[in-house]
C-alpha cells in the first residue's frame, strides 16, 4: 500500500536518494506550478494546480510527495507532464505528514481525515467532480473517496493497491514500532526490497525519514484500517475504475481480492514491474490517460 521513492538505473535499485533530479534527459517541460495551500479542518494542505481542461487530482503514496508523479521527482514518472500536455487541468496534493503539508499528531488526524482532504480541496477550488488517480497509500485514499463521495468522481485510477481480505493481519505493526522508536521505515523497505543488502536499505530508510515527523507517520499508519473499502461498495461500484499493478508487486493478493469483488472495473497488470518501479514504466502515463479519455464528461 505504500510507495518508497528510489532511483532506478539499468533495471536495478540505486539507493542514492537525491531528490529533484529527473532520470530522463528527454523529459518534457517540467511541472513548475505555483505552491498553494488551504485549510482542511485545521490542517494546512499543500497542493499545485496547472493546466486547463478536465481536472485530474493526483494523490501520492507513503513517504513521498506530489513531485514523484513528475519528471522532477525521484522515480522517473512523467504523469504530471503527460496529463498537462494532453490537455488536462492537473491538481496534485501533498497528503498529511508529507511534503509541504502539516504533520499533526494523533490517530484522529489521519484515517478518514485523509479522505476528506481531497474532497475539501475540490470544494476549495470550486470543482464538483474530477478524475482521481491514487498511487499506493494514495490509492487507498482514492478508493475510500470513491466509497464515501462517489458523486465527486468522474473516474478513479488505483495504482499498486487493493483491499485486504477480511480478517487479514495488519501488515505494518513492525513499521509503526520502528517509527515510534525513531528508527524509520526499515521493516517496510525490507518487504518491498527483499534482495537489497540490509545496510543499503537502512541507509535508504534514514534518507527518506530526513526532516519527517516519524511519530506523525506512526499515527497515520495506526489509522490505516479506516481506509479499507467495504466489500458491498466494491460490488455496487458505479464509478468507472481502473486498477493497475506491477506483476511482481507483493501487494498482488490484496489487488486480486479487490478485483474479484469490484464491478465497473478495468484492470491492467504490468509485466516486469513491482510496487516501486511501475511509475517509471513508459506505459504508466499512457495507460492512465487512455482510461481517463474514455470517461470524460464534466457537467
Amino acid at each position: 500500500m505504500f510507495h518508497v521513492p528510489l532511483y532506478l538505473k539499468n533495471g536495478s535499485m540505486m539507493l542514492t536518494l537525491l531528490s529533484g533530479i529527473a532520470l530522463a534527459e528527454e523529459a518534457p517541460r517540467s511541472f513548475q506550478a505555483e505552491n498553494r495551500y488551504f485549510d482542511s479542518a485545521g490542517t494546512r494542505i499543500h497542493y499545485v494546480d496547472e493546466g486547463e481542461g478536465e481536472p485530474v487530482l493526483l494523490i501520492h503514496g507513503f513517504s513521498s510527495d506530489f513531485r514523484d508523479f513528475g519528471s522532477g521527482g525521484r522515480i522517473g514518472c512523467r504523469l504530471l507532464e503527460a496529463l498537462r500536455d494532453d490537455g488536462y487541468r492537473v491538481i496534485a496534493m501533498d497528503i498529511r505528514a508529507h511534503g509541504q503539508s502539516d504533520s499533526p499528531r494523533g490517530m484522529d488526524s489521519y484515517g478518514l481525515e485523509m479522505v476528506e482532504d481531497p474532497r475539501r480541496l475540490l470544494d476549495q477550488i470550486g470543482l464538483k467532480r474530477a478524475h482521481v488517480v491514487g498511487y499506493s497509500l494514495g490509492g487507498a485514499i482514492a478508493n475510500k473517496l470513491r466509497e464515501l463521495h462517489p458523486e465527486r468522481l468522474l473516474s478513479v485510477t488505483l495504482v499498486g493497491v487493493g483491499v485486504p481480505e477480511d480478517g487479514a493481519p495488519p501488515k505494518f505493526a513492525e513499521v509503526i514500532a520502528s517509527l515510534e522508536q525513531g528508527d524509520g521505515i526499515f521493516p517496510m523497505l525490507r518487504m518491498f526490497l527483499p534482495d537489497t543488502p540490509e545496510e543499503e536499505v537502512r541507509q535508504a530508510s534514514a534518507a527518506i525519514m530526513e526532516n519527517r515527523d516519524q511519530k506523525a507517520l506512526a499515527d497515520l499508519l495506526r489509522s490505516i484500517q479506516e481506509l479499507k473499502s467495504d466489500r458491498s461498495t466494491l460490488e455496487e461500484n458505479r464509478v468507472p475504475t481502473f486498477a493497475i499493478i506491477g506483476a511482481d508487486d507483493p501487494l498482488m493478493p490484496d489487488f486480486r481480492n479487490m478485483a474479484t469483488a469490484m464491478t465497473n472495473l478495468e484492470i491492467f497488470v504490468l509485466d516486469g514491474a513491482n510496487h516501486i518501479t511501475i511509475p517509471a514504466s513508459p506505459e504508466f502515463p499512457d495507460r492512465i490517460i487512455d482510461f481517463i479519455r474514455k470517461h470524460q464528461g464534466l457537467d
